[in-house]
Protein backbone atom coordinates (compact mmCIF):
# COMPACT_ATOMS: atom_id res chain seq x y z
CA UNK A 1 0.00 0.00 0.00
CA UNK A 2 3.02 2.28 1.02
CA UNK A 3 4.72 1.35 -2.17
CA UNK A 4 1.61 2.59 -4.20
CA UNK A 5 0.92 5.75 -2.66
CA UNK A 6 4.24 7.15 -3.22
CA UNK A 7 4.15 6.14 -6.99
CA UNK A 8 0.85 8.41 -8.07
CA UNK A 9 2.08 11.54 -6.20
CA UNK A 10 4.73 12.40 -8.84
CA UNK A 11 1.74 12.55 -11.41
CA UNK A 12 -0.53 14.85 -9.60
CA UNK A 13 2.19 17.13 -9.39
CA UNK A 14 3.07 16.86 -13.13
CA UNK A 15 -0.84 17.64 -14.45
CA UNK A 16 -0.95 20.54 -12.05
CA UNK A 17 2.01 22.19 -13.25
CA UNK A 18 0.63 21.58 -16.93
CA UNK A 19 -2.55 23.05 -16.01
CA UNK A 20 -0.77 26.29 -14.85
CA UNK A 21 1.10 26.41 -18.11
CA UNK A 22 -1.83 26.62 -19.93
CA UNK A 23 -3.88 29.37 -17.84
CA UNK A 24 -0.54 31.27 -18.21
CA UNK A 25 -0.46 30.39 -22.27
CA UNK A 26 -4.29 31.90 -22.28
CA UNK A 27 -3.26 34.79 -19.86
CA UNK A 28 -0.48 35.66 -22.32
CA UNK A 29 -2.73 35.79 -25.49
CA UNK A 30 -5.40 37.83 -24.19
CA UNK A 31 -3.32 40.72 -23.07
CA UNK A 32 -1.47 40.66 -26.92
CA UNK A 33 -5.10 40.78 -28.49
CA UNK A 34 -6.23 43.67 -25.39
CA UNK A 35 -3.34 45.27 -26.25
CA UNK A 36 -3.29 44.99 -30.46
CA UNK A 37 -7.16 46.22 -29.91
CA UNK A 38 -6.11 49.11 -27.72
CA UNK A 39 -3.49 49.98 -30.60
CA UNK A 40 -6.03 50.07 -33.00
CA UNK A 41 -8.41 52.12 -31.25
CA UNK A 42 -5.78 54.68 -30.56
CA UNK A 43 -5.13 54.52 -34.44
CA UNK A 44 -8.56 54.74 -35.59
CA UNK A 45 -9.24 58.05 -32.78
CA UNK A 46 -5.88 59.45 -34.26
CA UNK A 47 -7.01 59.08 -37.67
CA UNK A 48 -9.98 60.34 -37.18
CA UNK A 49 -9.10 63.49 -35.52
CA UNK A 50 -7.00 63.97 -38.56
CA UNK A 51 -9.56 64.30 -40.61
CA UNK A 52 -11.79 66.74 -38.97
CA UNK A 53 -9.10 69.03 -39.42
CA UNK A 54 -10.17 71.63 -41.31
CA UNK A 55 -7.11 72.82 -43.95
CA UNK A 56 -6.44 76.76 -43.33
CA UNK A 57 -6.24 78.50 -46.93
CA UNK A 58 -2.90 80.16 -47.35
CA UNK A 59 -3.55 82.30 -50.10
CA UNK A 60 -5.99 84.71 -48.86
CA UNK A 61 -5.15 88.02 -47.39
CA UNK A 62 -5.53 89.74 -44.11
CA UNK A 63 -8.31 92.34 -44.08
CA UNK A 64 -6.81 96.09 -42.99
CA UNK A 65 -9.09 98.82 -41.92
CA UNK A 66 -6.65 101.91 -41.27
CA UNK A 67 -8.57 104.91 -40.24
CA UNK A 68 -8.39 107.81 -38.57
CA UNK A 69 -9.62 108.62 -34.89
CA UNK A 70 -9.00 112.12 -34.20
CA UNK A 71 -5.11 113.52 -33.71
CA UNK A 72 -4.60 109.43 -34.54
CA UNK A 73 -4.63 106.40 -37.02
CA UNK A 74 -6.27 103.31 -35.73
CA UNK A 75 -5.01 100.04 -37.20
CA UNK A 76 -7.22 96.79 -37.37
CA UNK A 77 -5.71 93.61 -38.99
CA UNK A 78 -7.89 90.33 -38.88
CA UNK A 79 -6.45 87.31 -40.47
CA UNK A 80 -7.31 83.50 -41.16
CA UNK A 81 -3.66 82.59 -40.00
CA UNK A 82 -1.05 83.96 -37.22
CA UNK A 83 0.34 87.39 -37.84
CA UNK A 84 3.86 87.51 -37.67
CA UNK A 85 4.58 91.60 -37.50
CA UNK A 86 2.88 94.70 -38.95
CA UNK A 87 5.71 96.91 -40.12
CA UNK A 88 4.86 100.51 -41.22
CA UNK A 89 7.10 103.89 -41.93
CA UNK A 90 5.38 107.47 -42.74
CA UNK A 91 6.90 108.81 -45.98
CA UNK A 92 9.28 105.61 -46.34
CA UNK A 93 11.34 106.47 -43.29
CA UNK A 94 12.40 104.77 -40.29
CA UNK A 95 10.47 101.63 -39.90
CA UNK A 96 8.36 100.72 -37.00
CA UNK A 97 7.67 97.47 -36.02
CA UNK A 98 4.37 95.72 -34.35
CA UNK A 99 4.99 92.16 -33.05
CA UNK A 100 2.18 89.41 -33.91
CA UNK A 101 2.54 87.15 -31.29
CA UNK A 102 0.82 84.86 -32.57
CA UNK A 103 -2.49 86.39 -32.98
CA UNK A 104 -4.67 86.82 -35.73
CA UNK A 105 -6.35 90.13 -34.65
CA UNK A 106 -4.65 93.02 -34.41
CA UNK A 107 -5.28 96.36 -33.14
CA UNK A 108 -3.05 98.97 -32.56
CA UNK A 109 -3.31 103.06 -32.62
CA UNK A 110 -0.21 105.47 -33.41
CA UNK A 111 0.48 108.84 -33.62
CA UNK A 112 -0.77 110.88 -36.13
CA UNK A 113 1.79 113.35 -37.50
CA UNK A 114 1.12 116.78 -38.84
CA UNK A 115 0.84 117.93 -42.96
CA UNK A 116 0.25 115.79 -45.56
CA UNK A 117 1.69 111.99 -45.52
CA UNK A 118 1.60 108.70 -46.80
CA UNK A 119 1.58 106.15 -44.11
CA UNK A 120 3.02 103.13 -45.84
CA UNK A 121 2.15 99.40 -43.63
CA UNK A 122 3.13 95.82 -44.84
CA UNK A 123 1.13 92.54 -42.94
CA UNK A 124 3.61 89.72 -42.60
CA UNK A 125 1.72 86.65 -41.76
CA UNK A 126 3.17 83.04 -40.86
CA UNK A 127 3.64 81.71 -44.07
CA UNK A 128 5.95 84.94 -44.44
CA UNK A 129 3.06 85.91 -47.22
CA UNK A 130 3.12 89.93 -47.28
CA UNK A 131 0.45 92.37 -48.08
CA UNK A 132 0.83 96.15 -48.25
CA UNK A 133 -1.25 99.14 -47.78
CA UNK A 134 -0.99 102.85 -48.82
CA UNK A 135 -2.83 105.30 -47.19
CA UNK A 136 -2.75 109.48 -47.87
CA UNK A 137 -3.25 111.63 -44.40
CA UNK A 138 -3.62 115.41 -43.71
CA UNK A 139 -3.24 116.57 -40.59
CA UNK A 140 -3.03 120.47 -39.38
CA UNK A 141 -3.49 121.13 -35.75
CA UNK A 142 -6.73 122.86 -35.18
CA UNK A 143 -8.24 121.31 -38.49
CA UNK A 144 -11.18 118.96 -39.65
CA UNK A 145 -11.51 116.35 -37.37
CA UNK A 146 -15.20 115.65 -38.06
CA UNK A 147 -16.08 112.13 -39.80
CA UNK A 148 -18.37 111.59 -42.80
CA UNK A 149 -21.84 110.56 -41.76
CA UNK A 150 -22.83 107.22 -43.60
CA UNK A 151 -26.62 106.17 -43.73
CA UNK A 152 -27.39 103.02 -45.43
CA UNK A 153 -30.91 102.45 -46.37
CA UNK A 154 -33.24 99.42 -47.68
CA UNK A 155 -34.92 100.11 -50.55
CA UNK A 156 -36.91 97.10 -52.21
CA UNK A 157 -34.16 94.46 -53.27
CA UNK A 158 -31.77 97.44 -52.58
CA UNK A 159 -29.62 98.96 -50.23
CA UNK A 160 -29.07 103.47 -50.85
CA UNK A 161 -25.93 104.29 -49.23
CA UNK A 162 -25.08 107.88 -48.95
CA UNK A 163 -21.94 109.33 -47.22
CA UNK A 164 -21.89 113.14 -46.79
CA UNK A 165 -18.77 115.72 -45.34
CA UNK A 166 -19.08 119.09 -44.12
CA UNK A 167 -15.93 120.33 -45.82
CA UNK A 168 -15.14 116.93 -48.94
CA UNK A 169 -15.59 113.73 -49.30
CA UNK A 170 -12.21 111.61 -50.77
CA UNK A 171 -13.57 108.21 -51.59
CA UNK A 172 -16.66 105.21 -50.05
CA UNK A 173 -15.98 101.96 -50.53
CA UNK A 174 -18.48 98.59 -49.76
CA UNK A 175 -17.87 95.54 -49.35
CA UNK A 176 -19.82 91.86 -48.50
CA UNK A 177 -18.37 89.76 -46.11
CA UNK A 178 -14.67 89.37 -46.59
CA UNK A 179 -14.37 90.03 -50.65
CA UNK A 180 -12.10 93.03 -51.90
CA UNK A 181 -13.87 96.32 -51.33
CA UNK A 182 -15.57 98.05 -54.70
CA UNK A 183 -14.01 101.85 -54.53
CA UNK A 184 -15.64 104.90 -55.52
CA UNK A 185 -13.97 107.98 -55.58
CA UNK A 186 -15.11 111.75 -55.06
CA UNK A 187 -15.13 114.15 -57.42
CA UNK A 188 -13.02 117.47 -56.69
CA UNK A 189 -15.09 119.67 -53.90
CA UNK A 190 -18.06 117.15 -53.89
CA UNK A 191 -19.28 116.20 -50.44
CA UNK A 192 -21.63 113.77 -50.82
CA UNK A 193 -21.45 110.05 -52.34
CA UNK A 194 -24.12 108.26 -53.36
CA UNK A 195 -24.50 104.75 -54.00
CA UNK A 196 -27.26 101.92 -54.92
CA UNK A 197 -26.19 98.32 -53.91
CA UNK A 198 -28.40 94.82 -54.70
CA UNK A 199 -28.95 92.84 -51.87
CA UNK A 200 -27.41 89.41 -52.28
CA UNK A 201 -29.85 86.12 -51.53
CA UNK A 202 -29.51 84.74 -47.47
CA UNK A 203 -27.86 86.77 -44.63
CA UNK A 204 -24.91 88.98 -45.40
CA UNK A 205 -23.15 91.63 -43.97
CA UNK A 206 -22.48 94.34 -45.86
CA UNK A 207 -19.72 97.04 -45.03
CA UNK A 208 -19.01 100.98 -45.99
CA UNK A 209 -15.69 102.93 -45.33
CA UNK A 210 -16.32 106.68 -46.09
CA UNK A 211 -13.24 109.26 -46.12
CA UNK A 212 -12.95 112.99 -46.61
CA UNK A 213 -10.29 114.75 -47.80
CA UNK A 214 -8.41 115.00 -44.26
CA UNK A 215 -8.21 111.65 -43.37
CA UNK A 216 -11.79 110.98 -40.97
CA UNK A 217 -13.03 107.77 -41.90
CA UNK A 218 -16.28 106.49 -40.54
CA UNK A 219 -17.40 102.54 -40.92
CA UNK A 220 -20.55 100.76 -40.86
CA UNK A 221 -21.81 97.68 -41.22
CA UNK A 222 -25.26 96.11 -41.56
CA UNK A 223 -26.56 92.80 -42.00
CA UNK A 224 -29.21 91.73 -44.01
CA UNK A 225 -31.11 89.65 -45.62
CA UNK A 226 -31.95 89.05 -49.25
CA UNK A 227 -34.60 87.63 -51.46
CA UNK A 228 -35.73 86.87 -54.80
CA UNK A 229 -39.28 87.53 -56.21
CA UNK A 230 -40.04 86.63 -59.40
CA UNK A 231 -39.98 88.50 -62.42
CA UNK A 232 -42.65 89.30 -64.92
CA UNK A 233 -42.51 89.96 -68.61
CA UNK A 234 -45.15 90.87 -70.83
CA UNK A 235 -44.52 91.45 -74.65
CA UNK A 236 -47.36 91.76 -77.51
CA UNK A 237 -47.30 89.27 -80.76
CA UNK A 238 -50.63 90.17 -82.65
CA UNK A 239 -53.66 89.61 -81.03
CA UNK A 240 -52.10 88.12 -78.17
CA UNK A 241 -50.66 89.03 -75.02
CA UNK A 242 -47.26 86.61 -73.83
CA UNK A 243 -46.40 86.14 -70.24
CA UNK A 244 -43.36 84.78 -68.94
CA UNK A 245 -42.83 84.84 -65.05
CA UNK A 246 -39.28 83.26 -64.18
CA UNK A 247 -38.35 82.57 -60.37
CA UNK A 248 -35.31 80.85 -59.16
CA UNK A 249 -36.58 79.06 -56.32
CA UNK A 250 -40.44 78.37 -57.89
CA UNK A 251 -43.33 79.56 -58.49
CA UNK A 252 -46.27 78.97 -56.42
CA UNK A 253 -49.23 80.18 -58.65
CA UNK A 254 -50.09 83.48 -60.63
CA UNK A 255 -52.65 85.63 -60.34
CA UNK A 256 -53.82 87.48 -63.91
CA UNK A 257 -56.98 89.99 -64.42
CA UNK A 258 -57.33 90.79 -67.94
CA UNK A 259 -59.87 93.20 -68.54
CA UNK A 260 -62.01 92.50 -65.14
CA UNK A 261 -61.76 88.80 -65.96
CA UNK A 262 -59.22 86.52 -62.98
CA UNK A 263 -57.69 84.02 -63.37
CA UNK A 264 -55.41 81.71 -61.20
CA UNK A 265 -52.71 79.54 -63.01
CA UNK A 266 -51.24 77.10 -60.40
CA UNK A 267 -47.83 75.38 -60.81
CA UNK A 268 -48.32 72.34 -59.41
CA UNK A 269 -44.63 71.21 -60.12
CA UNK A 270 -43.15 74.68 -58.36
CA UNK A 271 -41.20 75.11 -61.68
CA UNK A 272 -39.16 78.03 -62.09
CA UNK A 273 -40.70 79.01 -65.66
CA UNK A 274 -44.10 79.95 -66.81
CA UNK A 275 -45.51 81.20 -70.30
CA UNK A 276 -49.06 82.50 -71.65
CA UNK A 277 -50.60 83.72 -73.88
CA UNK A 278 -54.06 85.50 -73.94
CA UNK A 279 -55.85 87.07 -76.39
CA UNK A 280 -56.55 90.39 -76.77
CA UNK A 281 -59.89 91.87 -77.43
CA UNK A 282 -61.16 94.73 -79.56
CA UNK A 283 -60.33 98.50 -78.13
CA UNK A 284 -58.29 98.93 -75.01
CA UNK A 285 -56.82 95.67 -72.60
CA UNK A 286 -56.31 96.51 -69.30
CA UNK A 287 -53.48 93.66 -67.70
CA UNK A 288 -52.66 93.30 -64.19
CA UNK A 289 -50.51 90.05 -62.95
CA UNK A 290 -49.48 89.08 -59.25
CA UNK A 291 -46.96 86.30 -59.28
CA UNK A 292 -46.19 84.03 -56.03
CA UNK A 293 -42.76 82.17 -55.46
CA UNK A 294 -42.82 79.48 -53.11
CA UNK A 295 -41.52 81.32 -50.07
CA UNK A 296 -44.61 83.70 -50.01
CA UNK A 297 -42.77 86.72 -52.07
CA UNK A 298 -44.97 88.01 -54.87
CA UNK A 299 -44.12 90.64 -58.37
CA UNK A 300 -46.62 92.86 -59.30
CA UNK A 301 -47.32 93.84 -63.24
CA UNK A 302 -49.89 96.64 -64.59
CA UNK A 303 -50.17 97.16 -67.74
CA UNK A 304 -52.06 98.72 -70.95
CA UNK A 305 -52.29 97.55 -74.91
CA UNK A 306 -54.73 98.92 -77.12
CA UNK A 307 -55.73 96.67 -79.91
Amino acid sequence: MNQILFSEQPKKEIKEKADIKKIMQYFCIFLIVFGLAMIGTGTYAFLSEKEEEIPIDFTMKPQAVIERVEDSIMITVNHNQPINYIRYNWNGEEDFTIQGNGRTNIAETIELIPGNNVLNLTVVDASNNQTNYVREFSYVTGGDIEKPKVVMEPSGNNVMITATDETQMASLQYYWGEEEPTLIEAEEGETTIETTVEVRKGINSLTVVAEDTSGNIETMTKTYNGITKPEINVVREGNSLIIHVTDEDGIQYVDIDLNNQQYRLNMEDQGKELTYAFEMISGNNVLKIVAYDINGDSSTFEGESQL
